[in-house]
């Protein structure tokens, strides 16, 4: 039974180290993908941005840098629509992140929906009271 059991443990192992290195170079594209993206942003290039995060959204979706660099994207880009999925996709993963409960407060005051904008923007200075962003509107 010992031996079962090292062998499972080996076996374990063995796969968290095969998917180690994958795992690694997953997180540098990514890294690279923000970087450009914040980049293009940066210089007021907001649909280019946008469409180089979204060509990679069926790669990355579900990881909140992710999510959140594509709302946030999405949100300059003028596609509050795209912004308000990719902002709900961090909220289920961390419902306290607070960027993306301002961006959902700011697509609802832009659109004119102040009853829609306060629990968002509520729940974003309660979690983090010393939040600017959230302060500011």
């Amino acid at each position: 039974m010992r031996h079962r059991a090292r062998h499972v443990i080996a076996l374990l192992l063995a796969a968290l180290l095969a998917a180690g290195p994958c795992h690694v170079a997953a997180q540098s594209a990514l890294a690279d993908l923000l970087t450009r993206a914040a980049t293009m942003s940066d210089a007021g290039q907001h649909a280019e941005a946008y469409a180089l995060l979204a060509a990679e959204e069926d790669t990355h979706i579900g990881e909140i840098a992710y999510d959140y660099a594509l709302g946030r994207a999405a949100l300059h880009a003028g596609r509050p629509d795209r912004a308000t999925i990719a902002f709900a996709r961090v909220l289920a993963l961390d419902p306290y992140h607070p960027r993306a409960l301002f961006g959902l407060a700011r697509i609802a005051l832009e659109e004119g929906d102040i009853e829609g904008c306060r629990p968002f923007l509520d729940r974003a200075i309660q979690y983090f009271p010393d939040f600017p962003e959230a302060k500011a509107l």
